[in-house]
């Protein structure tokens, strides 16, 4: 700590490795060993008797999420969503006649505004709407756009029909 450091933001980082920090306190003063003196957000809002809201708003938006197929391929495509430096597109799929499926979801990362699933078939492309019992079954997709510093809103669901 330097002169004039006293007010500055200490921030700790998530175990999680996903460079998202957290307002942990302020620094206060430096003893003349160099120990740093901070105080903690908890006890900043205590001695206010207020509760402060530190996180940083979410400001990435929400995908608009389409669906498409190009011939059996599962294809989806969003408009570029300002601030976002990856998405991660889930799917979950399903097959009613063979009782076969994923096991919760499985989770892609995209550098790009779109993504072929080249590992599923479908018969068609159903929109919002989740294919019924009466078919094969169904294909479920989700994205989600991120940066360095946060994650957007959770697309809506599209569904695919398996053939």
């Amino acid at each position: 700590m330097e002169g004039g450091d006293s007010g500055g933001p200490i921030f700790y980082q998530h175990a999680e490795g996903d460079n998202r920090v957290t307002l942990g306190g302020i620094t206060a003063a430096r003893r003349d060993d160099g120990t740093l003196i901070a105080s903690k957000f908890a006890r900043i809002q205590m001695d206010l008797g207020v509760t402060l809201n530190a996180a940083r708003p979410v400001s990435l938006g929400t995908v608009a999420l389409s669906g498409t197929l190009a011939g059996a391929q599962p294809t989806l495509s969003w408009p570029a969503v300002s601030g976002a430096t990856l998405f991660r597109v889930t799917r979950a799929w399903y097959n009613y006649q063979t009782g076969e499926g994923s096991n919760g979801t499985e989770t892609f990362t995209v550098y790009t505004t779109a993504f072929g699933d080249l590992n599923l078939a479908a018969a068609a492309y159903t929109g919002s709407t989740m294919p019924n019992f009466s078919t094969p079954g169904y294909i479920r997709y989700q994205v989600r756009a991120f940066s360095a510093l946060e994650s957007g809103s959770v697309s809506g669901l599209v569904y695919f029909r398996l053939p």
